[in-house]
Order: structure tokens, then C-alpha cells, then sequence
């Protein structure tokens, strides 16, 4: 076998020369659009991930200041009925008053052979639900869990468990 000489290779790319560049300048061009789409891609999968945690740092913001909402119209809330329920303690020794007065005067006009006084009558106290009896619920006071066991509280009207 007899190798080629340089002299033979220099010829070779001398006359086919144009074709070998024209080949390469192919494939660099095809190597180089290929790189060029695959940065595209990453460029993309790299701004839509920026963009979700983007969107889910809004979103976390968003809870928080809901969350923060919340909390604060629940201490408002709870602080209302607060004031409403010493309103109606307050309301309440009222009530006991203006009867022990209406007593007190019927008893002095007793007392001196006057008429009996008639007075307009005081509004229901506590305002009570008129089929069972029961404080409407937003009045009610908070209290103990007072059962010794855990078991579900009896229906209204049910004898002692």
C-alpha cells in the first residue's frame, strides 16, 4: 500500500478546496442554528420558571395580607361582641334597678292609700328566642367546656346525660 504524498494533498485541496469549505461552512451553519435554538430554549424555560416564582411570590404576598386581613377583622369582631355583651350586663342592672324601683314606688303608694301606678313595661331582657327559651347567639357569653367526658353536647330540650 502506498500512502499519499503531501504533495498529492495540497492538489486535492487546491481543486476540491471550494467544496470542502462550502461543506463546512454547512455544517458550522447547521451547528450554529442548532446551538442558537437550544439557548432559546433554555432562555424561555428559564424566563417561565422566573415567572412562576414570580407569581408565587405575589400570591404568598397576597395571602399575607389577607391572612393579616382576617386576623384583623376577627379582633375587630371579637372585640365587638365584647362591648356588646358588657353593654348588655350593663343593660341588664338596668332592668334590675327599674324593677326594684317600680317596687319600691308601688310599695310607698301602698303604703299611703294611693292608686296603683301603672308604668309602661320594660322591653324583654335578654332578648331570648321565644320557641325554646335559649339567649340568641351572638349574645351568649363564651363559657367552659364543663362535660367530663368528650362526648357530643345533648339537643335542646333533652333530659341531663
Amino acid at each position: 500500500m502506498v500512502l499519499p504524498r503531501v504533495a498529492d494533498w495540497m492538489i486535492l485541496a487546491r481543486e476540491s478546496g471550494h467544496a470542502l469549505m462550502w461543506f463546512g461552512g454547512l455544517l458550522s451553519g447547521w451547528w450554529a442554528h442548532s446551538y442558537r435554538m437550544r439557548s432559546i430554549a433554555r432562555q424561555e424555560v428559564y424566563d417561565a420558571g422566573q415567572m412562576a416564582l414570580e407569581m408565587v411570590k405575589r400570591s404568598a404576598e397576597r395571602e399575607a395580607s389577607l391572612t393579616d386581613l382576617v386576623r384583623s377583622y376577627e379582633s375587630e369582631l371579637i372585640e365587638l361582641r365584647r362591648a356588646r355583651w358588657q353593654t348588655m350586663d350593663v343593660l341588664s342592672a338596668v332592668q334590675v334597678h327599674a324593677l326594684a324601683a317600680r317596687l319600691i314606688v308601688r310599695e310607698l303608694d301602698a303604703r299611703l292609700g294611693l292608686p296603683r301606678r301603672e308604668f309602661t313595661p320594660l322591653p324583654p331582657f335578654p332578648e331570648t328566642d321565644l320557641e325554646t327559651g335559649a339567649e340568641a347567639a351572638d349574645t351568649a357569653e363564651p363559657r367552659e367546656d364543663t362535660r367530663t367526658e368528650n362526648r357530643p353536647a345533648t339537643p335542646a330540650g333533652a333530659g341531663p346525660v
